[in-house]
């Protein structure tokens, strides 16, 4: 299964290993599922937030997750953290995994279009990594960007996990 295979690029990375706190995304129809991710991080002790939106805002929230049950159907049918769940700061994951339409080879994002990821990519903290995450058949040699639209640090694939140079260009 690609799923499997691109979580375990993402668990394999060093990016992952030194993590104590990641964001990670429940899946939408053709994105990449995370759930090996979340098992892996939960073993490992770090602490695992997931993405929680109102319907008519554009900004996400990022809630502590320790069990997949403690999950709800959202404002678009997306599984995310129920009511009641702890919210944490944006600035404090280690790591945030990021969906995406499509990536190119500069470290360029995609998104659905709603700027969701631009807006957490500006408020983490500039130690903090920002991956990627997609299939081979997602990588396009460029991707239409806008001076707000953020980019990711490396990608994750099912063949492995790409690294981009702070000068924009694959490493």
């Amino acid at each position: 299964m690609r799923s499997s295979a691109v979580c375990g690029a993402v668990c394999e990375s060093d990016e992952f290993k030194r993590a104590q706190t990641i964001a990670i995304y429940r899946a939408m129809p053709g994105e990449v599922i995370m759930d090996d991710v979340f098992r892996v991080a939960i073993a490992r002790g770090m602490i695992v937030l997931y993405p929680r939106v109102k319907k008519g805002k554009r900004d996400l929230t990022f809630c502590v997750v320790s069990r997949m049950e403690d999950m709800v159907p959202g404002a678009w049918g997306i599984m995310e953290p129920a009511g009641g769940a702890e919210v944490r700061q944006i600035g404090e994951p280690d790591l945030v995994l990021a969906p995406g339409v499509a990536f190119d080879r500069k470290g360029g994002r995609l998104g659905q279009g709603g700027g969701f990821y631009d807006r957490v990519f500006r408020k983490m903290r500039r130690d903090a990594v920002r991956m990627g995450i997609a299939y081979l058949l997602q990588i396009v040699d460029e991707v239409p960007r806008e001076p707000h639209d953020g980019t990711v640090d490396c990608l994750a694939t099912e063949s492995g996990l790409i690294r981009f140079r702070s000068s924009g260009g694959v490493s």
